[in-house]
């Protein structure tokens, strides 16, 4: 059987939104997630909202992305200058590139640290430190870098770059242009926002994430979470954090401000750790959402946004999923 309710869709209506049913394919279910994340998107741009449309934005660009389709993109660039994000933002298949040091620019290249951008295009790094080099792997091909040195070795010939790596604060940064490239992917850059989108052309063409059948197993290297619906998802995006914290009794309940509810999401815990720290019964915690969620679905029957059999199929596995999305962390 397939999931009716998204993650975002299930936090959208305990925070008062419009989840969306469907019997259909996986295509049309995908299709109307991502209406409404734009919608949702949309609507907190009319409110002013910035900050948690970037968030939002961004999760709708992980989980939807379409590198033939550069409207998020532009729409990403637009969020980050309304932001005051003033760094460099890069997305590599859509996907927020994670580092643990700020990407910079050099004399007009950007400089990525070395972990970042390998582990971003599953590669293999190896340092030397005798040479003070760096031995960069991904199938069949090699690029060797050196430290200071504008040269470099790519499947053992020699080459040119325009921007030396170099080591700052005990990290080694290398042009990310130039190994992106090497490594068999595309770069472009986005003045607005300063976005660089890298899209690996060894990367299949991403599927929207979408409802998997009941018994099919999540794979290896993904460790996911299914729910009474049979659809698998990651856990909780950046954007559902912040739609948690728009739930005043919630807050109350636990005893928190929103940003002190996000921080702790963020951090990794979970609502039901949460609840546990501030010594709330989870269980409390759930009959809450779960009340919440029910008057929700009742006022969009009232409102013909819903129909009886869409609404009874939300209130049949409601409890398992509300208790299965306290458990999630980010």
């Amino acid at each position: 059987m397939k999931k009716w309710l998204s993650t975002t869709m299930m936090i959208a209506l305990l925070a008062g939104g419009s989840p969306s049913v469907f019997a259909n394919e996986q295509a049309e279910f995908a299709a109307q997630q991502k209406a409404e994340y734009e919608q949702r998107i949309s609507h907190l741009l009319e409110k002013g909202e910035f900050k948690l449309a970037l968030q939002l934005q961004l999760e709708l660009l992980e989980r939807f992305y379409d590198k033939e389709d550069r409207t998020q993109i532009d729409r990403l660039g637009k969020l980050l200058v309304e932001n005051d994000v003033s760094g460099i933002t890069t997305l590599v298949d859509g996907k927020l590139l994670e580092a643990d040091a700020v990407p910079f620019v050099q004399e007009g290249r950007t400089m990525v640290p070395v972990r970042a951008i390998s582990n971003a295009l599953d590669a293999e790094v190896t340092w030397n430190e005798a040479e003070r080099s760096v031995l960069i792997q991904r199938g069949e091909d090699s690029i060797t870098l050196y430290a200071d040195k504008a040269e470099a070795l790519v499947n053992g010939q020699q080459a040119r770059l325009d921007s030396a790596p170099l080591i700052r604060e005990d990290r080694l940064y290398l042009p990310l242009r130039f190994v992106s490239e090497q490594l068999d992917a595309q770069v472009q850059w986005q003045e607005e926002g300063k976005v660089v989108i890298i899209d690996d052309k060894n990367t299949a063409p991403q599927e929207p994430d979408t409802p998997d059948v009941a018994d099919a197993p999540p794979a290896a290297s993904e460790p996911e979470r299914s729910n009474s619906y049979g659809l698998s998802w990651p856990g909780l995006g950046q954007g559902t954090a912040y739609l948690f914290a728009q739930n005043r009794e919630l807050l109350s309940m636990l005893g928190l401000t929103a940003d002190e509810l996000q921080a702790e999401l963020r951090a990794g815990n979970t609502i039901a750790d949460i609840a546990d720290d501030q010594d709330v019964d989870v269980d409390d915690v759930i009959d809450l959402l779960l009340e919440q969620a029910e008057e929700r679905v009742a006022d969009q029957v009232e409102d013909g946004r819903l129909t009886e059999d869409e609404a009874e199929k939300i209130r049949r596995n409601l409890k398992s999923d509300i208790e299965d999305l306290v458990e999630r962390g980010l």
